[in-house]
């Protein structure tokens, strides 16, 4: 059975004519809503309405907006950029559809439904793809990433400052006095450049403040166990050497850790500090902590990426950018001097 416009409003609790304004791209909802209702349209698979469309829509640009697998859809991060997105497009003469990519098959590479070919003018992809697909795509349309870059690959970029956030995040850290660090990486594959890039945000604030790179405690994936979760005697054998702060590259492996710190009756930051990275406080549930953090200013990153979207439309010939979007500093409950 097709999925209508009441099953979309059913879902957010919305009015239906709200949903039909959202989906027409009208300015009077607000983007946020907007980028609620596509995210909930792409997840019931909505087909959108008949064929029969104002006869002004085939002058508009067709831009197809292309996220990462299922468990990037539902994200804090991705419903941010999809917000900037929709805010940017508005009066741009643009008709934005959203998508899933599709899963990866050993016969060949499949384009999104919303971005096959004469279907979109431009795609703008959201999370981390596999290059094999963004090389098929710039045969048939231009190409905006929202994050990450594909070497060799003509597209233009919205990219985050992530080591410039790093570097401040470990500079007030090392400012509170700390000395003995553990920097805590991703478990989960094909996390794209990202991690080394603030990896190496913290080594240049270590070399700042004279601290030896070879006195951290770099992790690597083997501190996780097979469910992605951190393995506890690795932690505990961190504290027992003198850690007096976790710098982590993503706000779920610092949550994560703090969750660890709890379940031993551990204060945190009053025995032991975390930081993470992202601005995302939803994964760790029950009143969390204020995460100290770095916001990259995701619905920002949404607006440049449009942006950029918008300039490659309007000027096809023009040199491929990356933009860099600025961070903002999240003070947080979790940093304390070292005791």
């Amino acid at each position: 059975m097709a999925v209508t416009i009441a099953d979309i409003a059913d879902r957010l609790n919305i009015s239906i004519a709200t949903v039909s304004r959202s989906l027409a791209q009208d300015r009077r909802v607000h983007p946020a809503t907007r980028a609620k209702v596509a995210q909930v349209a792409m997840e019931l698979g909505y087909q959108g309405r008949s064929r029969r469309q104002r006869k002004d829509s085939s002058r508009k640009f067709r831009i197809a907006v292309v996220l990462q697998g299922p468990g990037y859809q539902g994200s804090i991060n991705a419903i941010k950029i999809l917000e900037g997105l929709t805010a940017e497009a508005d009066g741009a003469g643009a008709r934005v559809s959203v998508g899933l990519a599709p899963q990866h098959d050993s016969s060949g590479v499949t384009l999104p439904a919303v971005c096959s070919p004469n279907s979109c003018d431009l795609t703008i992809l959201m999370g981390r793809h596999d290059p094999a697909l963004v090389s098929e795509l710039v045969k048939h349309c231009h190409v905006v990433s929202a994050t990450t870059r594909y070497e060799s690959i003509p597209h233009d970029q919205a990219d985050t400052a992530d080591f410039w956030g790093m570097h401040h995040l470990a500079m007030r850290v090392l400012e509170k006095g700390h000395r003995k660090l553990a920097w805590v990486p991703e478990a989960t594959i094909n996390t794209g450049s990202f991690e080394d890039v603030r990896r190496a945000g913290l080594m240049q604030a270590c070399l700042k403040h004279h601290i030896q790179l070879s006195d951290v405690h770099w992790l690597d994936a083997r501190v996780f166990d097979e469910n992605a979760d951190v393995n506890p005697r690795r932690i505990k054998r961190l504290l027992d050497d003198g850690v007096t702060c976790f710098v982590c590259v993503t706000d779920r492996v610092a949550f994560q850790i703090i969750g660890q710190m709890h379940r031993w009756g551990i204060d945190v930051p009053g025995r032991v500090s975390v930081t993470g990275f992202d601005a995302v406080q939803s994964y760790m549930p029950s009143a969390p902590p204020t995460l100290t953090s770095i916001d990259p200013s995701w619905v920002e990153i949404g607006r440049a990426a449009m942006s950029l979207a918008l300039r490659r439309l309007t000027q096809p010939s023009a040199p491929h950018m990356t933009v860099t979007v600025g961070f903002r500093f999240v003070e947080g409950d979790t940093l304390a001097e070292p005791h």
